[in-house]
């Protein structure tokens, strides 16, 4: 853990397809935890419990369950399909002593969307993820309600609490057109539990490393800070397009996001501390 006491992990599926790979690379690199999404040729809302007794069997710390739940068009119909893949993820959790899920909220087919309609499509699993003693985290990802900052404000202000909290990310924010510093930071800081490390360039949808973007990594990590927010920080790369199950970056590309959020710290640090 950096001296900003913020754990740091990564999406570790980005770096090899099997668990022991993937546990070999977040052994090799320090990592404080690991978030699961997939591992061994399946979605973690696909795995066996053979899978699940392998995460399970390593000891290694799971920060988070990077689930799919809701990346999908809205549609009533598909709610309890949804609903069910929900609480398999997070039996997956409980199984693996993980306090955290990754959801989404359903993609709107027009903007502005109607909040009430996502509100109550969320509010069953805020209840159920505190029924079940794990904190239900809304990514903002640029296609789906909770993308653009209103949106976001209205579910936190709503079904925000211990149970329903917010995951950040920079560039996700950057690729709609976004500024993450002046448009997120401050008011989203109550409800943010873990931030997404990686960065965008938003005229060339390039994703890049942290702090080599236009996400204004450094400047927000600082004012976290100087709020004495503890949070984690989670990395996604993201830096080589595609790979079988989602998006994949190799082990090269992982250690070189790796190396980029350290220099990022580096420089929060020397700032908190002038």
């Amino acid at each position: 853990m950096n001296s900003l006491g913020w754990p740091v992990s990564i999406f570790a599926d980005e770096a090899a397809g099997s668990f022991a790979d993937q546990l070999a690379f977040v052994k090799a690199e320090g990592f404080d935890a690991i978030e699961v999404r997939h591992a061994n040729g399946r979605n973690v809302s696909e795995f066996l419990d053979s899978d699940v007794q392998e995460i399970k069997d390593s000891g290694f710390p799971v920060h988070c369950i990077g689930s799919p739940v809701n990346k999908i068009h809205f549609d009533l119909s598909k709610e309890s399909e949804e609903f069910d893949k929900f609480k398999r993820c997070i039996d997956v959790a409980n199984q693996l002593g993980c306090e955290r899920i990754r959801i989404f909220a359903p993609e709107p087919p027009a903007r502005p969307a109607d909040a009430r309609l996502y509100l109550d499509w969320l509010s069953p699993m805020a209840e159920w993820g505190k029924s079940h003693d794990v904190i239900v985290l809304l990514e903002n990802d640029g296609l789906f309600f909770g993308a653009y900052p209103y949106e976001a404000k209205t579910a936190f202000e709503e079904l925000g609490g211990s149970h329903f909290k917010a995951i950040f990310d920079f560039s996700n924010c950057v690729l709609i057109g976004g500024k993450p510093f002046e448009e997120w930071i401050s008011w989203i800081e109550p409800y943010l539990d873990t931030i997404h490390i990686k960065d965008s360039i938003f005229g060339t949808k390039e994703v890049v490393p942290a702090g080599q973007g236009e996400g204004r990594i450094v400047e927000s990590l600082v004012y976290l800070a100087r709020k004495g927010w503890q949070g984690a920080l989670a990395i996604e790369p993201h830096l080589s397009g595609r790979g079988p199950y989602g998006a994949y970056s190799g082990a090269e590309n992982c250690h070189i996001a790796h190396e980029a959020l350290k220099d990022v710290l580096a420089k929060v640090e020397a700032e908190v501390n002038a």
